[in-house]
């Protein structure tokens, strides 16, 4: 590879990012990150520890996910959460998941649509931030949720 090729590459990867990978929200107490699988979960619980320390979590998945394993780590990981359903034909029934995460934690809260889940985790925070994760349907739902938040106090 020439060396201008690599300058090229090298800005490249310096300017990329990668949204909704423990993506903090500009001046929110909101983290929004598209983990779905239990390794992923796993880094990003010990992150979220390691980083925020206490934080209430809106969770939910896809029916295809290994939503037993994902949520063990974060009902672990969360002061609380709240369990809600992805905007998808895909996604794990909420109260499944909530009887899941039921067996983990005992501060969880069933709320199925996702912008009553985010508003309730908003109420909740009391300080704490707030992580939204599961899915990358989880990620669009709360972008959709931040921009009509933000449209509504903004008029």
């Amino acid at each position: 590879v020439r060396d201008d090729a690599k300058s090229f590459i090298f800005v490249g990867l310096k300017c990329a990012r990668l949204h909704a990978r423990m993506e903090k929200v500009p001046g929110l107490p909101i983290v929004i990150d598209g983990t779905h699988t239990v390794a992923g979960m796993e880094i990003l619980c010990r992150d979220m520890k390691q980083l925020y320390g206490r934080f209430v979590t809106v969770f939910g998945m896809l029916s295809d996910k290994d939503a037993e394993g994902a949520a063990a780590l974060i009902a672990e990981a969360s002061d609380s959460v709240i369990v809600t359903a992805p905007g998808s034909d895909r996604a794990m029934d909420p109260t499944i998941l909530y009887d899941i995460v039921r067996k983990h934690c005992s501060d969880v809260r069933l709320v199925p649509a996702f912008d009553d889940a985010a508003d309730a985790a908003e109420e909740a925070a009391d300080g704490r931030i707030i992580l939204i994760t599961g899915s990358f349907r989880m990620a669009e739902d709360a972008i959709r949720w931040l921009r009509k938040r933000y449209a509504r106090s903004s008029t």
